[in-house]
């Protein structure tokens, strides 16, 4: 099977899970509440045990060097988010426009890529997606809060550092340089939980997307732009990037340049509404932009990665 359709192949399979968690909803199974509670333990329990488990792996020099340069491209897609989003939503009302900035630039990379990344590519696609996660984390908490909270609302370092995602990758990264391995007692139920990772990621975000509803979601011409940055360009021009560094001889190989693709590819965040919901922002229309980017998600991966598999002819 080529790699293209392994992911399209994984892909199908997520969006069936995510369905699932739709069905959860409307047979009132669980709720919007109960969503929420998911996405805390997957958020404080689920990931970090996943990344502790992911760097038990023998310290390598070269690998040492591409997560640091997975570091460096993380940061580059953010940046590319935040410009592109500035630019392309200047002349919209604010209320609106931090919604759609918020949403260009902040991709669902724990709920989507890490389950994709850990399917492909196994712990070396967990580990750079960790590495992405936190940096993700870092903008989240600092211009992504400060966006929601208005733009001269102040940047709170301690929540940005002090977050799961960054806090469980400084115990990870001594792991890895140290080559330590957990005893049995502790690394069986650490490997357990972070195997509920995937599904759990996925009935989460259906349970998320049947409470908005996908009535009207794709009726606002912005949304369709947000898709076009979040899924196409951000990606397209981090890869062109990331092929430049291959081409020049840099410490970028096929899974660093795939690892950073599902995440420069991925749909909007969840977390994008519950940011909104926590400053009071406009929690319906981040709520269906995030629903219109997840469900056009399969057919955007699968051109990211056609195209991804074509330069790196995998």
């Amino acid at each position: 099977m080529s790699f293209t359709l392994l992911a399209i192949f994984n892909v199908a399979v997520m969006f069936i899970l995510i369905a699932a968690g739709s069905l959860s909803y409307r047979l009132k199974l669980t709720d919007y509440d109960g969503a929420k509670q998911f996405a805390n333990i997957l958020t404080n329990v689920v990931s970090p045990c996943l990344i502790l488990t992911s760097f038990q792996i023998d310290f390598d020099k070269s690998l040492a060097v591409k997560i640091a340069a997975v570091a460096v491209i993380a940061v580059l897609m953010h940046v590319v988010g935040i410009v592109l989003g500035k630019f392309a939503f200047r002349k919209v009302p604010y209320s609106s426009q931090c919604v759609y900035r918020h949403s260009s630039f902040m991709p669902n990379c724990g709920y989507m890529t890490l389950p994709l990344a850990n399917a492909l590519l196994g712990n070396v696609g967990v580990i750079y997606i960790s590495i992405i996660i936190a940096v993700m984390n870092i903008f989240t908490w600092t211009y992504g809060l400060q966006l929601y909270s208005g733009e001269n609302a102040p940047i709170s370092v301690k929540k940005a550092i002090l977050n799961p995602g960054v806090l469980s990758l400084f115990v990870a990264i001594p792991i890895f340089i140290f080559s330590v391995r957990f005893p049995p007692i502790i690394n069986a139920p650490l490997k357990s939980i972070a195997s509920i990772n995937s599904p759990l990621a996925m009935i989460t975000t259906g349970i998320f997307i049947a409470h908005t509803g996908v009535k009207s979601i794709f009726r606002d011409k912005y949304i369709y732009i947000v898709i076009l940055l979040r899924q196409f360009l951000i990606p397209g021009i981090t890869g062109a990037v990331m092929f430049l560094i291959m081409y020049l001889g840099g410490p970028v190989d096929n899974n660093v340049f795939m690892a950073s693709m599902l995440a420069a590819a991925a749909p909007v965040a969840v977390a994008s509404s519950m940011f909104a919901a926590r400053c009071n922002a406009d929690v319906g229309l981040a709520s269906n932009t995030m629903a219109a980017s997840t469900l056009t998600y399969i057919f955007s991966i699968s051109v990211m990665v056609f195209l991804s598999s074509m330069v790196l002819g995998i």
